[in-house]
């Protein structure tokens, strides 16, 4: 009778646990009340910015947009109108049509077609990984460290584990901290480009006013670094070190 006894408390152990890293949202009603808060708090605001940036992205209608008006570029510039860069580049300007018309001013009056010219290519580049980046890095945010699958894994971690919600106001903070840098930097990305389309009558003035955005240490750039990759990182790295996920 002891040993059927416990067989059979291992039996609904086993069934619980099973069934809490199976289930969906209905597991977030085995949460106690502070977990259940912390969790749906961080869920929806999750799911919100998520829904927010794939709204962005599919407002984008690529065909509409060429950044360069032909093939006589450098590859290396032409990989801007792959579609899913171009995709990200556009939104990060926010798809606005009169910021990309200047966009393509300032990269006119840049000497992107004398392969010689590396100075002017290489503005251009960098120019384009920021835009790129900007978008990129929160699309790996929402659709790898915290998509759907990484959300039901926090929260099948919070049914097994304690002292997790402090963790997890921690990332959220990161979250609320990289949105708001993001919103910033393509506000000053698109002013940046605007300005400096109007000063294109003064090349070097133009490309001395896009340090700003195109050298590494512009206040652009390290804006870049510090609010949205390090807020990104710093996310990985504690969902990584707190559950020991692989990926």
């Amino acid at each position: 009778m002891k040993r059927f006894s416990v067989v059979w408390v291992i039996s609904v152990l086993s069934l619980f646990l099973m069934m809490c890293m199976s289930c969906t949202s209905g597991c977030e009603s085995f949460l106690g009340p502070k977990a259940h808060r912390a969790y749906s708090k961080f869920k929806s605001k999750v799911d919100t910015y998520r829904s927010k940036l794939v709204a962005e992205l599919e407002s984008v209608h690529l065909d509409s947009v060429l950044l360069f008006k032909d093939q006589t570029y450098s590859s290396v510039l032409l990989l801007a109108e792959e579609d899913s860069t171009k995709r990200s580049i556009i939104t990060t300007l926010g798809n606005d049509s009169k910021v990309i018309e200047r966009l393509r001013e300032v990269f006119d009056t840049l000497d992107l077609k004398n392969r010689s010219n590396s100075n002017d290519i290489a503005i251009a580049v960098s120019i384009l990984n920021h835009l790129t980046s900007v978008t990129n890095l929160a699309i790996t945010l929402f659709h790898k460290h915290l998509s759907k699958r990484s959300l039901a894994r926090i929260r099948n971690s919070f049914l097994l584990e304690l002292g997790l919600v402090d963790l997890l106001d921690e990332i959220t903070s990161y979250l609320d901290q990289f949105i708001q840098g993001r919103d910033d930097v393509m506000s000053k990305i698109r002013r940046v480009i605007k300005t400096a389309a109007a000063k294109r009558g003064d090349k070097s003035a133009m490309i001395n006013y896009l340090k700003t955005l195109s050298d590494d240490q512009g206040d652009l750039s390290k804006e870049i670094l510090v609010r949205l990759v390090d807020n990104v990182f710093k996310i990985e790295f504690k969902l990584k070190d707190t559950f020991k996920w692989d990926s």
